[in-house]
């Protein structure tokens, strides 16, 4: 178990290891023959010399997966710990029976969901693909990673890795290709890497991932649950009682909703 401060340091002492400032492609690319890998290459919005990282991937934040950057922390939300990867399923923002789980894996955090309902989630600092309950596939060679955020339409795995004392963005492509950007350097940067070390998320339609105590009999149990917010509605995503859930992520179309448990 650790908060976001511990969090923090780790990234910081991380960031002090030789050459990590220079790494701008963590894994070696390996140009693909045909597929949709092929496709991804073909990308207009993959970053070049002339689209900067930070660029492509704040952009696909905001535009894709619409997150509005709102402070909404919850009290003590910053805990994170590993666990199983679960997954909700909503129709018309109401949740369709009990959330089921990804993977019978206990060590995972951070899970994201593309838009093929495929789910990813970080394995001791690598990401890893989750097959079925037993079967995670790792994807790239980086280990550096302390948090995802989403998949882009491409199939790109956004999140951020350690070298400084908010992570840095990076962007890992269906080849193992790895590139990271800059440590934010402005006000606004470091207050938008600090929402995504949140495990709350707000989103330009309304909707809220937030993580509240759980009520059972009129008393607050022990444990945080996942809700699905709006302005006029709540719905628990997760049933943890007293238990844990948190690191929540939404599904591009909303359908879904990830967490861990």
């Amino acid at each position: 178990m650790r908060d976001l401060r511990s969090i923090a340091g780790i990234i910081a002492l991380l960031a002090a290891e030789p050459g990590l400032a220079r790494q701008q492609h963590a894994d070696p690319p390996r140009p693909p023959a045909s597929g949709p890998i092929a496709r991804q290459h073909a990308d207009p919005q993959r970053p070049t010399a002339g689209r900067p990282v930070a660029q492509t991937f704040w952009r696909r934040l905001t535009e894709y997966f619409r997150l509005s950057f709102q402070n909404i922390s919850s009290l003590g939300e910053g805990r994170t710990e590993p666990g199983r990867v679960y997954v909700a399923t909503l129709r018309d923002g109401r949740l369709v029976g009990a959330a089921i789980p990804a993977s019978a894996h206990t060590d995972l955090t951070w899970p994201v969901i593309a838009a093929d309902g495929t789910v990813y989630a970080l394995q001791g600092g690598r990401v890893v693909r989750i097959l079925g309950e037993e079967s995670l596939v790792p994807v790239g060679r980086t280990s550096r990673w302390i948090k995802l955020v989403g998949v882009a339409p491409d199939g790109s795995v956004l999140g951020l890795v350690a070298g400084s004392r908010f992570g840095r963005p990076a962007i890992l492509f269906l080849d193992g290709t790895v590139l990271i950007g800059p440590a934010p350097t402005s006000a606004e940067d470091r207050r938008r890497h600090q929402l995504l070390l949140q495990q709350s998320r707000s989103f330009a339609d309304g909707a809220r991932l937030q993580l509240r105590r759980p009520e059972a009999h009129g008393q607050l149990l022990d444990g945080m649950d996942v809700y699905l917010e709006h302005a006029d509605s709540s719905v628990a995503v997760s049933d943890c009682g007293n238990e844990n859930c948190g690191q929540p992520s939404r599904s591009p179309d909303g359908t879904r909703i990830a967490f861990v448990r």
